[in-house]
């Protein structure tokens, strides 16, 4: 799919909605990384990350899809108490470090 620029010229989709953020840098929010640890140990690297408009709704988002990984812990034979799920900031905080045991019980309403 392609858009007519202001110019008169033919862009592609993905290059229209990549500038819309350069064009208005109040609305950017801010980036989150995932991982998964296991007894310090990275399991899972996220190395692209996700936007979430700020650290409350990244963690809520990412507590609420992680207790679905249980699965994955049972079908792997793995006990999810010797993981952990922590989330970074682009700065490279750690601004959540949560147990898959705490994950596990944690009441999303």
């Amino acid at each position: 799919m392609h858009f007519l620029d202001s110019w008169g010229r033919y862009t592609p989709a993905t290059e229209v909605f990549s500038t819309v953020d350069r064009f208005a840098p109040a609305d950017i929010m801010p980036r989150f990384f995932f991982h998964v640890r296991s007894n310090d140990h990275c399991l899972s690297y996220d190395e692209f990350g996700l936007d979430f408009p700020n650290v409350e709704t990244a963690c809520r988002r990412t507590l609420c899809a992680a207790q679905d990984l249980v699965g994955v812990f049972a079908a792997r034979g793995q006990d999810p108490r010797d993981h952990a799920i922590e989330i970074e900031n682009e700065a490279g905080e750690v601004v959540l470090h949560m147990p898959f045991s705490e994950v596990f019980l944690w009441d999303p309403q």
